[in-house]
């Protein structure tokens, strides 16, 4: 659970990070001015894709709106060594756990989140996969101390 949040802690600083300094170039746009949580994250419940059909199914979509760049990422789903030896901890098996992406809202239709492109990656719902709204900015002026949500 540590791990996770470390982890968690992390990504969030480094796309933070790739926001305020790559993102950030444009001189002549409107400036938008940011503070406090600009980070949004949902569990997913559900994926359904096929063909002709993208959607992710999340417990809330509040604060995500068409348009939106999102990442989709599982935090678990190793198996590891159980036994009572010294290889206990050791990665048996990755299977999920650690994939990601990003995708664009194409809908939002009640829990349901269409995205514009197919997901390329496989994921395990079990395995914590969370969606997480990746603000984007072209010119922003930070007037605040930028947090993350808990």
């Amino acid at each position: 659970m540590y791990i996770c949040f470390i982890f968690m802690r992390q990504l969030f600083f480094l796309i933070l990070f790739f926001l305020l300094f790559f993102n950030l170039s444009s001189t002549f746009s409107q400036s938008t001015s940011i503070g406090g949580v600009i980070n949004i994250y949902t569990p997913v419940t559900a994926i359904a894709t096929s063909s002709c059909i993208n959607q992710i199914t999340v417990q809330s979509t509040n604060g995500f709106n068409v348009g939106d760049r999102v990442l989709i990422i599982q935090m678990k789903g190793a198996t590891i060594n159980q036994t009572n030896t010294a290889s206990f901890g050791n990665i048996l098996s990755i299977n999920d756990a650690g994939n990601y992406e990003f995708g664009t809202i194409l809908a939002i239709n009640g829990t349901a989140i269409s995205l514009v492109n197919n997901l390329m990656n496989s994921y395990t719902i079990s395995g914590k996969v969370q969606l997480i709204r990746v603000p984007q900015y072209t010119n922003a002026t930070v007037t605040s101390t930028l947090t993350a949500l808990p």
